[in-house]
């Protein structure tokens, strides 16, 4: 494996974690930078790989490698803004699960079946949007394509995951076949 300097520092971060989370909140202090990078920084430090980036952060500043400094930060709050963007997907995709909740419960089951159909091929594995997707289509008078839903839905997960469904959707499925 690799027995870089940075590697070692990666390695014993993810075996001990809070030690070099503490460390990592004095680096935040010992950079002395804006207090908008330290702001801009701080979400970054449940990641180890983050960690010992500060850590580098900090010999560096100590070293005055300004140029390699500054990109480091660049390095990181791009990482940031890429965590961020998942941070903020999953919050969108939570908001639009909600929201089809909403109109299944308004009753506007066919309307939805054709957007479920979409949210459940861009998401395949989260089971939410496919207990939606069996509803609707129940809903919408459509039993076998609900079962078949389910069949589908269980496949995948068993066969990407070694998951069995989980009791919402194994529920619904004994539901529609009562």
């Amino acid at each position: 494996g690799d027995t870089s300097a940075p590697q070692v520092l990666v390695n014993m971060a993810r075996k001990t974690g809070h030690p070099f989370q503490i460390n990592a909140i004095q680096t935040l202090g010992a950079l002395r930078s804006s207090p908008a990078i330290n702001e801009m920084l701080r979400p970054l430090l449940n990641s180890p790989e983050t960690l010992v980036r500060l850590e580098t952060y900090r010999m560096l500043a100590r070293n005055n490698d300004n140029a390699v400094f500054s990109q480091i930060i660049k390095d990181a709050l791009a990482q940031w803004a890429v965590a961020e963007a998942g941070r903020l997907a999953e919050l969108r995709q939570l908001v639009v699960e909600e929201r089809i909740d909403a109109e299944l419960a308004a009753g506007r089951h066919a309307h939805l079946v054709g957007e479920l159909e979409t949210v459940c091929r861009e998401h395949p594995l989260r089971e939410r949007p496919w207990v939606q997707r069996m509803l609707a289509l129940y809903r919408s008078g459509r039993q076998a394509e609900a079962l078949a839903a389910y069949s589908e839905t269980r496949t995948r997960l068993t066969d990407e995951l070694g998951l069995d469904p989980g009791p919402e959707l194994r529920d619904l499925e004994t539901a529609i076949l009562r």
